[in-house]
């Protein structure tokens, strides 16, 4: 699967599964709370503070699945370990961007969701595959890995 089909057709894949159980759950649910708050936007009666709401929670949890993340990555020596949490700090300069002109109110949010998706695939495709690989080399049962 291309990044581009990723986009598309956004939902849930079973080509993005890592087979760390922890992490594919974590990255499920990120994907339900975009599809959450692009079915709010899209709703009829779209209540901004609603909107505002959501995307705080996204944006906790998106955190909350980096400091997971990045624990892993410390716990099995990961050697591209600051890289990747230098992708994660873009990431988290990018929304707080996206969240000043949510609060100027000139965010265009689906630009924001299709930035959110892109990302999101493409850093599990590629990025976050190369950690499953380091793991399944190194020999380590990756379905039951625990933080």
């Amino acid at each position: 699967m291309t990044i581009s089909e990723g986009i598309m057709d956004y939902c849930w894949k079973n080509e993005y599964k890592l087979n760390i159980n922890i992490i594919d759950e974590q990255h499920k649910s990120l994907f339900d709370a975009i599809e959450d708050l692009e079915k709010l936007i899209n709703s009829e009666g779209n209540q901004s503070h609603a909107v505002d709401a959501l995307l705080a929670l996204l944006i906790h949890y998106t955190d909350y699945h980096f400091k997971a993340e990045e624990q892993l990555l410390e716990k099995i020596g990961y050697p591209d370990l600051p890289q990747h949490c230098q992708l994660h700090k873009e990431l988290k300069n990018s929304v707080l961007n996206f969240l000043q002109e949510q609060k100027e109110k000139t965010l265009d949010v689906n630009n924001f969701l299709v930035f959110l998706r892109y990302w999101l695939v493409k850093h599990i495709l590629v990025e976050d595959r190369k950690y499953a690989n380091f793991l399944q080399k190194k020999g380590q049962n990756l379905g039951n890995i625990s933080l």
